[in-house]
């Protein structure tokens, strides 16, 4: 852990000492797709469950402000599409969840034009209402957290425009009538960037 912690200060003082004389504010808007998605719905007192997610969909508007050349800190504001199987295993109609989130963002040069980046956002976690899973079940807007984290590449076309790709994994948990609802998954993001 201590090791760890170590290697992180040290990515971020190099990130720093390569400061620019103007920092730039970088936005961006991405699309992703989930994988391999899980739920969980766990009761305060009574029986756990979990089950397979149907594959999620969800657009995120994000803001940079890179406080180095290879170092940067925002926000982003996820709208996520994600659906399950009731007990029958019939498809249930797709839930919006909202993630607004604080990101970090480190971005290194591979070769002329591609780099390698990774990022990480945690905020909190709106589940909006699910018509058809009753509010005992967990079908009511619901609060709680949630975090991701990436990583992937981008291409730069010109000093203002970049497309970008990253893998990942996406979690958001959140709370009420008596019962946690989790959800997790793989996301693929593709989107685009520019600079401001």
């Amino acid at each position: 852990m201590k090791r760890s912690a170590f290697s992180l200060l040290v990515l971020l003082a190099a990130a720093l000492a390569a400061t620019p004389a103007s920092a730039q504010i970088v936005g961006g808007l991405g699309f992703n797709v989930g994988f391999a998605g899980t739920g969980e719905a766990e009761f305060d007192d009574g029986p756990s469950g979990d089950g397979d997610l149907t594959t999620t969909f969800g657009i995120t508007p994000q803001v940079d402000y890179m406080l180095a050349k290879a170092f940067g800190i925002g926000g982003e504001f996820g709208f996520l599409w994600a659906g399950g199987e009731d007990a029958k295993g019939d498809a249930q109609d797709r839930r919006l969840i909202l993630n607004p989130a604080l990101r970090t963002r480190m971005s290194f040069p591979i070769v002329k034009n591609v780099t390698f980046d990774g990022f990480l956002a945690i905020g909190p976690s709106i589940w909006l209402e699910q018509d058809d899973v009753p509010e005992a079940a967990g079908g009511g807007t619901r609060i709680g957290w949630g975090l991701r984290f990436g990583f992937g590449g981008s291409y730069v076309f010109n000093d203002s425009v970049a497309a970008f790709a990253n893998l990942g994994y996406q979690y958001a948990q959140s709370y009420g009538e008596d019962l946690t609802l989790t959800y997790s998954t793989i996301p693929l993001n593709i989107g685009l960037r520019s600079q401001f």
